[in-house]
């Protein structure tokens, strides 16, 4: 739910099972393996890595959570993952001692707790969180219909013991 022709054809048109033999591909694609604070730095670019990843990716995943969330508002919540998916990252990062590096109005970089952050940068993160779990699933289901092998790869990276059933976020093939 939430996703309809036009983004369809925008994420066939940017994105490659051939090139993306792993979910962590699409991830890496859109940039969403490194933080913003990373992706952008003065450093990365010098270095050649550019900025990192594709920012068409980026706000057509943008686009797409909020979507969800304002369907998810008309229709009481259901039928959404996705959007539980923002509200429990959100609810974890609100009260989080976690430490984050964040980027202040004046340029400089501070390392406070995620429950310090801005309301913005919490909300930022929970969309980037729930944008990531979709590419993977995208490869996942994608995979499945192209008849390839898919790893489920969010079991057993960091610590994760489970796998994500696509199904569970609305997803039918």
């Amino acid at each position: 739910p939430g996703v309809g022709p036009v983004t369809t054809a925008i994420l066939y048109a940017l994105l490659d099972l051939d090139k993306a033999p792993t979910p962590s591909h699409f991830v890496a694609y859109a940039g969403y393996d490194k933080s913003g604070i990373d992706r952008y730095s003065k450093e990365n670019r010098q270095s050649g890595e550019g900025y990192g990843g594709n920012r068409f990716l980026r706000t057509t995943m943008f686009a797409t959570m909020g979507t969800m969330q304002r369907l998810a508002a008309k229709n009481g919540g259901e039928g959404y993952g996705y959007v539980r998916l923002l509200k429990e990252r959100r609810a974890l990062t609100d009260v989080s001692d976690r430490l984050v590096r964040e980027r202040k109005k004046n340029g400089t970089i501070v390392e406070i707790p995620w429950k310090e952050t801005t309301k913005m940068h919490r909300h930022q993160d929970s969309i980037r969180y729930a944008a990531k779990r979709f590419l993977i699933h995208l490869h996942a289901v994608w995979s499945d219909l192209e008849g390839r092998p898919s790893s489920p790869w969010i079991s057993g990276q960091n610590g994760h013991s489970h796998i994500d059933n696509p199904r569970d976020f609305g997803w039918t093939w």
